[in-house]
């Protein structure tokens, strides 16, 4: 699903087009961005990429990088796919997210090979790397997610998230802007009840969701 097919679904929970809807698909689109910022604690896969360490750092300006789960020290063949054994190069190449299960086989994968975890920390355009010199393989977290990022679980969240958020707006410009001719003086009230509790439901899902990753540097 796109983001414009997410607009469009919303727009037709809500009875469009057979009922006029003042909520326009610039503030959908808006809401949307809104949904995935307050789920990214909890949504976000992790992505890997290969870097080297020059001078004890590694310059990470260039990527969208919020946190850094883990640090991975390549292997003598300088092959990614050498590190986790199941072909994450392809992620890296594609900067694609690990699949949760891919992940945790990498990480059962780096403690039987006994591959090691240096001492690192983020600051500003830099992750510095203690006692390391060489090529790794970071797994980091994005800090800003797009859409098509989220998995179908996630993507769902979002969708019923916005669609909650929509209703509340709606319910309030029509409470607001009584169109005598129209049906939606009854329906204002409704709408915003239903749109605060289903809110109020999905915050208190997310509250409880472990997510992907919980104790990131």
């Amino acid at each position: 699903m796109t983001r414009l097919d997410l607009i469009e679904s919303i727009k037709t929970e809500l009875g469009y087009p057979v009922i006029t809807l003042y909520v326009k698909d610039e503030q959908i689109n808006t809401m949307i961005d809104r949904a995935i910022r307050k789920c990214q604690s909890k949504a976000s896969p992790t992505f890997v990429t290969g870097k080297t360490v020059n001078g004890g750092k590694i310059f990470i300006g260039d990527m969208n990088v919020d946190t850094v789960k883990n640090i991975y020290t390549d292997t003598a063949s300088g092959t990614t796919s050498d590190i986790f054994g199941f072909g994450v190069q392809y992620y890296i190449s594609q900067n694609q997210p690990l699949l949760i299960d891919a992940a945790y086989l990498a990480g059962q994968r780096a403690e039987l090979e006994k591959i090691l975890l240096y001492d690192y920390y983020k600051d500003g355009d830099y992750l510095y790397v203690d006692n390391y010199i060489g090529n790794v393989v970071l797994e980091y977290v994005k800090k800003d997610l797009t859409f098509d990022e989220l998995d179908t679980e996630w993507r769902g969240w979002v969708e019923s998230y916005v669609t909650a958020i929509t209703k509340v707006i709606e319910g309030r410009i029509r409470g607001k802007y009584k169109i005598t001719s129209g049906p939606f003086e009854v329906e204002a009230d409704q709408l915003i009840s239903e749109g605060t509790s289903q809110m109020q439901d999905l915050e208190s899902k997310l509250d409880t969701s472990m997510g992907f990753y919980n104790v990131l540097r």
